[in-house]
């Protein structure tokens, strides 16, 4: 008997069995290699960029570099009747050093710690990096108060009049 061609309707149905298994491994063969770069980027790659690493806290003045403090005490502490000195004097590096711990004024400094943690110290006893941050904080903390209704009204003020003078407008029609 001779061998009979396959007409287009059968040879698209057998076609769509076929692609049928196709497709089925195919698919198989995706989860599988997704299941294998999950793998290897769990075992090779360690950091995804800076969003893997967590976030310091702005507050946290023992993070802050000495330069952010000085910048801070000079914009914020040097109005009249505050007194802040600078850490970055003859003073301040002797005291910290490993010599100036056996210095009087190392001793001395240690006895106005004691009164800065009673409150009975002036400001101008500040010397190390760690009194001025405390010093800092302290301000921050305890002197800076915003009001946050009249902070959201200027906000908004500034944004709906692009930033200029205030100005009192009133209705004519009345």
């Amino acid at each position: 008997m001779a061998r009979r061609e396959a007409t287009n309707s059968e040879s698209e149905s057998n076609n769509t069995h076929h692609s049928t298994n196709s497709r089925a491994s195919t698919k198989a063969r995706h989860q599988a290699m997704l299941q294998q770069q999950k793998e290897f980027l769990a075992k090779y790659i360690h950091s995804n960029g800076p969003d893997d690493l967590p976030k310091s806290d702005p507050m946290d003045f023992n993070n802050w570099s000495e330069e952010d403090l000085r910048r801070y005490r000079d914009t914020f502490l040097t109005s009249p009747g505050v007194a802040a000195p600078d850490i970055k004097t003859f003073q301040g590096y002797l005291v910290e050093s490993e010599l100036g711990q056996h210095s009087e004024s190392y001793i001395q400094n240690e006895l106005t710690k004691t009164k800065v943690e009673n409150n009975q110290a002036s400001i101008s006893d500040v010397r190390t990096r760690n009194d001025l941050r405390k010093l800092v904080e302290e301000h921050f903390n305890n002197t800076l108060v915003a009001k946050e209704s009249e902070t959201i009204t200027n906000f908004m003020y500034k944004v709906k009049n692009e930033d200029k003078i205030f100005r009192m407008y009133f209705d004519k029609k009345n």
